[in-house]
């Protein structure tokens, strides 16, 4: 981690001048200069050298940069895509050195423009999409560094975030932080002194969530849907209309769940018996809670289709489709989808206008925000999250897989949406956000993503041609960020809930018609370092599995779930198997072509082939 800056910023910049009225390709009729600019953080005050056509400075910078770089993501997990996919191995990378690059030292910035300020700093959202990044490409070091960093300056002695002049933001922030840190811990294989200086704030965080479930649990009797049911707030806009919110409550269980796996694991990285042994049995009776309360809101579906496919049509953010935290309020039960928008328990639209033009608030902000986070962390029964996916992109939710906000794009919190459509393996719907995002909201070779996109018609080859004043003009990271999660996801995730890790489960069948073979190589994931190659053919494919397995898996069987698709779905494979190694296949799943494999403690490497024709 490079020692933090001063207030005072260099930046150096090139900039090519064409005469777009002869030529605009090459440079050969292009006017070159290069400028050395000094601002100060939070201050209109800068200074600009014109270096003419003295590229020196700018070109070392530049060599620099990319050495340091460079190294960098070596050091971290290796993707292998083929063909013209391979360009989002670059984007991932691209990410999060630009991330990096964009913060002060351990300060991590919400993002530029308007944005890198003091404002927006330090901000939980900057941690856990910066952290976790860095996380999943096994950047660990790194991740210890700015995760550290955050939670030592804003969690207070009892457990409180101290939002500073941000003010306040989700509730969910408080889980997600402790799930987080137990990743960490996990992928580091409780490595190093940090687990255990960062475990006394972790558990002031987690005893003050389970201060909120005790209170919870008194509040109402078990006949009472928002029973053990924690009140809280769903977002920094509407920080201040608080309610029973679905999404707050699937992270305090989520962090809670994954803590309780840390203790587990580690047993001697321990600080408070009595918290520790408390967490699993409160993660059950929340679940519990959690899911009697979307029983009660969830509406059913009496007509399914191939666009509502499931038994339930809509799942309110809010308990009993009502806001606020009135003990009298009356609780609406979800009904059914005949006449659920008369009633007020689903929606009409996501993001439609109100009749005076206006905007409604809770439905805007459940497709922004309250829905991806409630997906994220992977709580809710699938049949719920299903709901939740297939509602929001039949009524006004995305354009184009971005997210429609208001009478614009913005695709800030949009990082749940994609891995809620991997674990209810939609891929299609996947690779919509997945593309949607990486083409059109980022800017295309450049990486380059705003908080906001506004739904314009643009001709020509710039689309950000806009001053640093509005959030579709300035640089927001943590929106941008996404795309590095879901290119690692697409190859290797692990099951929120159990011990299961999916293999290739968003690979898109192109790949597997591809001369190229595709994988990922030092992944980590709770089980240790995940490497696999699939190498495709016309008729068959082989591939290989190796898990280096760290101290929390050693004993344990583990279920590897691997697509195995054929080149076109007219001839899907049959059947797989094993053909060397120790792995057992448990079963074969034709309607989704996937493999599943069990591997047991010793086992750490397999091959495996399917084809066509079963010997």
């Amino acid at each position: 981690m490079p020692p933090r800056p001063p207030v005072s910023v260099v930046a150096l910049v090139r900039l090519v001048v064409r005469n777009c009225s002869t030529e605009c390709a090459g440079e050969s009729n292009a006017m070159i200069m290069h400028f050395q600019i000094i601002a100060s953080v939070n201050s209109t005050n800068s200074s600009v050298i014109n270096l003419r056509t003295n590229g020196s400075l700018f070109y070392s910078a530049l060599r620099s940069q990319s050495e340091r770089y460079g190294f960098f993501v070596a050091q971290g997990a290796d993707a292998q895509i083929p063909g013209p996919d391979r360009r989002y191995t670059d984007t991932a990378a691209a990410l999060l050195t630009m991330y990096m690059n964009l913060d002060r030292g351990d300060i991590e910035e919400y993002g530029g423009g308007k944005f890198w300020n003091v404002y927006n700093e330090w901000l939980p959202l900057d941690t856990l999409a910066l952290g976790g990044a860095l996380l999943e490409w096994g950047h660990v070091s790194e991740a210890q560094e700015y995760i550290g960093a955050f939670l030592q300056a804003h969690v207070d002695s009892s457990g409180t975030l101290n939002y500073s002049v941000f003010g306040c933001d989700s509730d969910a922030d408080y889980g997600r932080l402790i799930s987080l840190y137990s990743q960490l811990t996990m992928y580091s294989n409780n490595s190093g002194s940090w687990p255990a200086t960062m475990l006394p704030i972790i558990h002031r965080m987690a005893s003050r969530a389970l201060q909120l479930r005790s209170a919870a649990v008194a509040d109402f009797p078990t006949t009472d849907p928002r029973h053990g049911m924690v009140p809280g707030s769903p977002e920094h806009d509407i920080c201040h209309e608080t309610g029973y919110f679905f999404s707050v409550n699937v992270w305090f269980a989520r962090g809670l769940l994954d803590l309780h796996r840390v203790h587990l694991a580690f047993p001697a990285l321990s600080l408070n018996r009595t918290l520790e042994d408390a967490l699993l049995p409160t993660v059950t009776a929340w679940r519990s809670d959690i899911h009697s309360a979307a029983t009660f809101t969830v509406v059913r579906n009496v007509q399914p289709s191939s666009a509502s496919p499931g038994p339930f049509y809509f799942l309110h953010p809010l308990v009993g489709s009502q806001g606020g935290v009135n003990r009298v309020t009356t609780l609406l039960p979800g009904g059914t989808s005949a006449d659920c928008g008369e009633r007020g328990t689903c929606f009409y639209s996501m993001t439609a206008p109100l009749p005076n033009g206006g905007s409604n608030q809770i439905t805007n902000y459940a497709n922004f925000r309250i829905f991806s986070e409630t997906l994220l962390a992977g709580v809710l029964a699938p049949e719920y999250e299903l709901a939740i996916m297939s509602y929001r992109e039949q009524h006004r939710g995305t354009l184009l897989g971005m997210t429609r906000f208001r009478d614009v794009l913005d695709d800030m919190p949009i990082l749940g949406y994609g891995r809620g459509a991997l674990r209810g393996d939609r891929v299609p719907s996947f690779h919509a956000t997945l593309a949607g995002h990486a083409l059109n909201y980022l800017t295309r070779g450049t990486y380059w993503g705003t908080e906001q996109r506004q739904q314009l018609e643009w001709i020509g080859p710039y689309r950000n041609d806009c001053s640093i004043g509005g959030e579709d003009c300035s640089l927001c990271m943590v929106s941008s960020v996404a795309t590095a999660y879901w290119i690692r996801w697409m190859l290797v995730v692990e099951d929120v809930l159990d011990d299961v890790l999916y293999v290739a489960r968003g690979a898109p069948r192109r790949w597997y018609s591809a001369i190229d073979s595709f994988g990922i190589t030092a992944a980590p994931t709770r089980f240790g370092s995940c490497t696999f190659q699939i190498n495709p053919s016309p008729t068959a494919l082989a591939g290989s599995f190796k898990l280096l397995r760290n101290a929390v898996s050693s004993s344990n069987n583990i279920t590897v779930a691997v697509r195995l698709r054929s080149n076109d779905a007219i001839t899907p494979f049959r059947c797989a198997r094993v053909t060397a190694g120790g792995a057992t296949l448990v079963n074969w799943f034709s309607g989704n072509e996937t493999a599943v494999f069990s591997i047991g403690g010793t086992v750490a490497f397999f091959n495996f082939s399917a084809s066509s024709s079963c010997p």
